[in-house]
């Protein structure tokens, strides 16, 4: 290989680095040498002097502070992601969950599915913590129409044809639609009333003139008083969460509700029951016959008031109290109880995805302890001899302590810095061990 030309120009500068490198490496082999010097020299002085520093470094522990936000963490703090979500926090705080299981059968439009859904359902509405149960914890949503009532009781009072009012706020809002042809649909006393909820929802004149003239107050006053039920979705609410209907529902009738219905029977709002089925098949004429998968959704309400963020675990964006996140375990541990040989049971809840992250993410306490208990027999062995006279316990046990008080140290410093705990300083003291019980093999 031939020479570079101009080589003769590198070689000063390579004696000057050669020479810098030379005088620093002296000047560290003096400065370690006098250390040593006067650890031997004062040892207890020295102990003592390192047992306080590590103590006054330790106060900054004081001071910690710990950020387990998942967007903090792992997105930078002027991202358009953070700076979306801090005015969305701000001006619109989140303060639901949605938890749902998705059901899978070969057919889930079968009387069958439809009991094992029902039992699901039931399941769920059972859960309680501590004495509050999914009633308590839900999300709420007004099921009465107070402007129709209004217009209903008025019509009362001005004819005298209208003898068989029934105590139904839904009572004659469909009129002028045309009769159902009931002898298509044959169904059995109160179980769907395919002729009033066959139709959508329509807003009158009368109707948009009333809301517009309603002062705010008197408005939301009427609304306060309106029965409420739990937000919820399934095609359970056809039967209007009876189990005694849904236990005798039949295939054809299950087949002409999800086909005819455009409103709730139990909400009474417009309801498209097609949206949370999947792998519909279709006939000739486009009616649904049959489906492989219809969702279950629960709706929770928690107090954002009642957060503690410090507990989250670096995965989360949205925090929840401590109740809402033992209601969802537990809806967690319904939904992987229940599939059986006909019907597979899926869960999907926002907390989900937290456990699972944090099983990656977190260091088992146990695995910790018995890498320390490890390291801890395999330095003594090096170290020393098995017997009373060679065996380097308490050396060894110094080494641990010496790598313990850098942790503190390491923790206090940055805790007294203002710099957060995160979940990443969990690896923490693996990185210590690894390194410290090194340094104690290359110095002894």
């Amino acid at each position: 290989i031939p020479k570079p030309k101009n080589i003769k120009k590198l070689r000063p500068k390579m004696q000057i680095l050669q020479q810098t490198s030379g005088r620093i490496i002296q000047a560290l082999e003096h400065l370690f040498q006098r250390l040593g010097k006067l650890v031997a020299t004062y040892p207890f002085s020295v102990i003592l002097a390192t047992i306080f520093v590590s103590g006054l470094c330790c106060l900054g522990i004081l001071n910690i502070r710990t950020e387990s936000r998942g967007n903090k963490l792992w997105l930078a703090p002027d991202s358009n992601f953070n700076k979306r979500t801090d005015w969305l926090n701000e001006n619109f705080k989140p303060n639901t969950r949605r938890n749902l299981y998705a059901f899978q059968a070969e057919n889930i439009l079968t009387p069958a599915a439809l009991r094992s859904m029902y039992e699901v359902h039931k399941a769920v509405y059972n859960i309680d913590v501590n004495g509050q149960k999914f009633d308590d914890l839900c999300e709420r949503v007004s099921i009465a129409d107070i402007f129709q009532a209004n217009k209903r009781r008025k019509r009362e009072t001005n004819t005298s044809e209208e003898d068989d009012y029934v105590d139904d706020i839904w009572y004659g809002v469909y009129d002028e639609y045309e009769d159902y042809n009931e002898t298509e649909i044959e169904f059995t006393g109160d179980r769907i009333n395919f002729k009033k909820y066959s139709k959508k929802n329509t807003k009158t004149k009368d109707d948009e003139e009333a809301i517009d003239s309603l002062p705010v107050n008197i408005y939301c006053d009427l609304v306060n008083t309106l029965n409420s039920k739990c937000k919820e979705s399934s095609i359970l609410d056809i039967w209007r969460y009876k189990e005694d209907l849904i236990n005798t529902a039949t295939q054809q009738e299950i087949i002409d509700a999800v086909n005819l219905l455009e409103r709730s029977p139990w909400f009474g709002f417009d309801k498209d029951y097609s949206r949370t089925l999947g792998g519909i098949t279709r006939n000739s004429t486009g009616h649904i016959v049959a489906a492989k998968s219809e969702l279950m959704v629960f709706i929770l309400n928690f107090d954002d008031e009642n957060v503690d963020i410090s507990k989250g675990g670096g995965t989360e964006f949205v925090f929840v109290d401590e109740t809402t996140l033992a209601w969802e375990s537990k809806f967690i541990e319904i939904g992987l109880n229940s599939s059986t040989t006909t019907l597979n049971v899926m869960v999907d809840s926002p907390r989900s995805f937290s456990d699972i992250s944090d099983e990656t993410i977190f260091v088992d306490s146990k695995l910790m302890i018995s890498g320390y208990i490890i390291m801890f027999i395999y330095t003594i062995l090096m170290l020393g001899k098995i017997d009373f006279q060679e065996m380097r316990l308490y050396l060894t046990i110094a080494g641990l302590l010496c790598i313990a008080m850098g942790m503190g140290i390491a923790i206090g410093l940055s805790a007294a810095l203002g710099y957060p705990y995160t979940p990443v300083n969990v690896i923490l003291p693996f990185i210590c061990l690894g390194i410290g019980i090194d340094d104690m093999f290359v110095l002894l």
